[in-house]
Parts: C-alpha cells; structure tokens; sequence
C-alpha cells in the first residue's frame, strides 16, 4: 500500500521536472519576429544615385538578435552593400537612409529585403520598387602627369574646363586605370609608390595598396581593371584580384621561372602574360579563373602592349618584337597562336579600343587604325610622338596626348577638334564615364 508520504515525495520529484520541460517545450515553440514596413510604398520609382527612406518596425517576444536590410535583384542577389544592426533593442523602429549607389543597375523591379532574427528563428519581408538605370554620360577625361622631381600627379578636366587636382604620387610610375562603374581612379608606382584608389565622388582616398621596398627594385609589375576586379601584378610572382574595397577576392600564383605582367579574363580563363625570371622571354599563361588553377602555358611571344578579347575564347595581343610592331591571335580552345600583322622599324607605345574588332595603335610617330575583320592597318594620323590614347564612346572622339599637349580626333574622319594643354607631361589617360 502506498502511502501519502510517498505520494508527497513523488510529485516532489515530478512537478520541477514537468515545469522544466514545460519551460523549455515553451521556448521552442518562440514565436518569430514580426516586422512591419512603412516606406518605401511598395512600387515607388526610382533613379540611380537617388536615396531611399527606410521606415519599419520590429518586434519579437524574446529579443532581437540582429536586423538587416537588402536590396536584391529579380535572382535574389544582393545589388548593393547589405545594411546591418546587431543587438538592435525589442521592439526597434528604423529610421534610416540607404542610398543607390550602384551605377550599374538596369532597369527593373527590385526587392527590399528586411530581415529579423532573434537567434532561433528569421522572418524576411520584401517590398517591390521600381528602379530606373542611369543613362551613359561622358564625365571627363582624367590625365597622369609626371615632372622631373618624381612628382606623379592625377589631374580631372572640370566644367570650366580646368586641370582639378585629383592625387599624387612621391616617387615612381607605373600605371592608372579607371573604375567608372565605382567611380574609382587606381594610380600604381612600381617599388617606391603605393597602388591608390581614389574615391572620385567623394574626393578621398578609399585604400591602398602599400609598396615593399625588396632588393631587386620591383614590386608592382601592371595593373589592369576588369569589372569588378582590379587585377594586380606582382613581381614576387603571384596575381591578386581585389574588390572595389581593396579586399582581395582571390590570388593567382604563376609558376616559379617567371613574374607576371598584363592580365585578361577570358570566359572561364585569366590569360597572363608570364617573364623570364632569368631570361628576356615572353609566354603567355592560361588558368582557370579565379581559382588559378594552371592549365596551359605558350611560350616565345611578343610581350604584349595591350590584350583585348573577341569572344569568349579568342584573344587579340598587341606587342613589340625586334623592332616591329606585331599583332597576334591567341585562340584558348585550340591553343592556336598565330601572326595576323607585322609592321617593320616601328613599336607600338599604346592600344586603345574603339569596340571589340577596333583599335587605335600609337606608334613611334604616328597613330594606326587596325581593323580585325579586314585585318588591315592604316594611318589615322601622323606628327605624335609615343601618344597615350583613350577613346571616347559617346562622341566617338579620340584622345591623344604627347608631352604636354591632348589632342581631339573625330572618328571615323580623322579631323582636329581641339588641343587641350595639360600642367606637365602627360603619362597616362584615362576617360570616366558616370557608369
């Protein structure tokens, strides 16, 4: 016979362990955040570059790990830089601005995700706005000039159509190249400069790069942009692809006899051109991009000018070899490397793009217009000496500078718009665009 006593000390035992698993039966089964959004009105329009309201409530009957906010495209990827709150407070009303900064962006319908998580369960909730893309417009051409003191400096043309100082380099040169879909300018020495990024819209540097002073004298060896990376060069032998934030994505490590130089993607593939560690020899280098995985190398070519691709799986390369100026067809499929032009007792100092079968060639003391499905090469124009070239899109223009002085070309014409005289000798040009 059991006895009260008994009965007393069992559910002594049994009542603490029901309201623990009670309580924790009761935890589980924690409700999700709730949010609610205010503004933007869903389907309101937009611009590039124009800003957003976000308004929205959150709430949870625990606590708010963390709250985020998204703008997605129609693949549900992230278009711009995610905003986050950790720890925001229960309940937490927003109130924030969240600008469209990228440029990029085509026409469309896009979605706002908002995002609460209170560390067991996420709630997201989207709304619908319509975005309009920003339509391609000619900012202004920004020059590299250099003086005899080593002074490296980046000027832009400004509406009253004056050199603005942009930055500058104590030091040496190597290249610029411009980042128009993020409004950056990237200006690289090669041992005794560091790579910058110059934000253009804000006017302050956005990062860099520092140089290593080595033994040898060398560091950087080219700089190339290709959206969305900037494709860094190094001479300990080794390639590094970095973001519009300086972080860098991947590195690519070519094999020990060489450096690398200039760079181009190619569908899958980075094409690298590969120098002799110990020799003058030039190869060209295929690997599987951006995982750098080695995969097929050309030797003896002509070090390349200037790369540019016809297809996904064809190469154009511009170079010098002997005193000649030498275009070359590298087809990554077949591994077929082939001439299509030479021109004797002169060398190419620049290559700029016209379109993708199209190019202007700056030459000892002149400038070439090569056709690649006529494979012909004529005289656009002659009198410069080793121009740097750059040409525009929109007004179909091309600029040319030599020492000190830019000159305006129509094409196809060929006819002098203008001279603009530029602060000092001009060592690079480069055209920003809005987009």
């Amino acid at each position: 016979m059991i006895s009260f006593r008994s009965i007393a000390g069992l559910l002594s035992f049994i009542v603490p362990v029901f309201l623990f698993f009670y309580g924790c039966s009761k935890k589980q089964i924690s409700e999700p955040p709730l949010i609610s959004i205010i503004s933007p009105p869903v389907g309101t329009s937009y611009q590039v570059y124009d800003t957003l309201l976000l308004t929205a409530d959150f709430i949870d009957d625990q606590h708010l790990k963390s709250i985020g906010i998204s703008l997605n495209d129609r693949n549900n990827q992230p278009v711009l830089p995610p905003m986050s709150i950790e720890n925001p407070g229960n309940p937490y009303s927003l109130n924030a601005y969240y600008p469209i900064t990228n440029s990029n962006l085509e026409s469309g319908t896009y979605e706002l995700q908002f995002q609460a998580n209170d560390g067991e369960a996420i709630t997201n909730v989207y709304r619908k706005i319509e975005i309009s893309a920003l339509p391609r417009e000619f900012i202004s051409p920004v020059i590299v000039t250099q003086n005899s003191s080593k002074l490296v400096t980046a000027y832009a043309l400004d509406s009253t159509s004056h050199w603005k100082e942009v930055t500058r380099l104590w030091g040496d040169y190597l290249e610029s190249e411009i980042n128009s879909p993020f409004q950056q300018l990237y200006l690289s020495g090669q041992s005794l400069s560091d790579l910058q990024s110059w934000d253009m819209i804000e006017n302050r540097m956005a990062w860099t790069i520092p140089a290593v002073q080595l033994p040898h004298g060398r560091w950087f060896e080219s700089i190339t942009y290709q959206y969305p990376y900037l494709l860094v060069s190094y001479f300990e032998g080794y390639v590094k692809g970095f973001d519009r934030w300086g972080l860098a994505d991947f590195t690519i490590q070519v094999p020990g006899q060489f450096y690398p130089g200039k760079c181009q993607t190619l569908g899958d593939y980075i094409v690298i051109a590969l120098y002799g560690r110990h020799s003058d020899d030039c190869s060209l280098g295929t690997f599987y991009f951006p995982g750098g995985y080695f995969r097929h190398l050309t030797p003896n070519v002509p070090p390349p000018v200037g790369m540019y691709p016809l297809d996904g799986h064809t190469l154009l390369l511009f170079g010098n070899d002997n005193n000649k100026i030498v275009i070359n067809l590298y087809d990554l499929e077949t591994e077929y490397f082939i001439t299509l032009k030479e021109i004797a007792n002169d060398s190419i100092y620049d290559v700029t793009s016209i379109d993708r079968e199209n190019f202007f060639i700056s030459g000892k003391s002149q400038i070439y217009n090569y056709s690649y499905t006529q494979n012909s090469l004529v005289e656009f124009v002659k009198g410069f000496d080793s121009a740097r070239l750059a040409y525009e899109t929109i007004d179909q223009t091309l600029y040319a500078a030599s020492g000190k002085i830019i000159r305006r070309f129509s094409f196809p014409e060929g006819l002098m718009i203008d001279e603009i005289e530029c602060p000092a000798e001009v060592v690079g040009i480069n055209l920003l665009y809005n987009k």
